[in-house]
């Protein structure tokens, strides 16, 4: 009996290993957080270069016709995005994300390779 339940144990504690092992546990839930926070500070901006560029405004101005400015640096490091013009009708976002690769592979645009989400100026969202 008591073998029984010491195997019992033994197997409850490496399922629960093992659970954490393959999830992350709760830092990988936190690093996933900070990431999600990141994609989205990312298109939010987007969209709010999109209305300065329809209005002729550099992407370094600031519009009352435009929602508020999204924040520009990461809110974990402090570190600023990165923002490119590879063509005149293309932008690029860029963040540093914590997964490498991030896992936002869903979000139309976004490299995750790079960490950097492109955008057309022509297309809207």
């Amino acid at each position: 009996m008591r073998l029984a339940v010491i195997g019992l144990v033994t197997l409850a504690a490496l399922a629960i290993g093992l659970g954490l092992w393959i999830t992350g546990g709760a830092e990988q839930a936190r690093r996933d957080a900070r990431d999600d926070q990141r994609i989205s500070d990312l298109r939010t901006l987007a969209l709010h270069l999109r209305c300065l560029d329809k209005q002729g405004l550099a992407i370094t101005a600031h519009s009352p016709r435009c929602q508020p400015p999204a924040p520009r640096n990461d809110p974990l490091t402090g570190e600023a995005y990165e923002v490119t013009r590879p063509a005149p009708s293309t932008l690029r976002l860029c963040a540093r994300f914590e997964n490498d690769p991030p896992r936002q592979s869903a979000v139309s645009g976004f490299d995750p390779e790079t960490g950097c989400l492109t955008i057309s100026l022509a297309e809207e969202v």
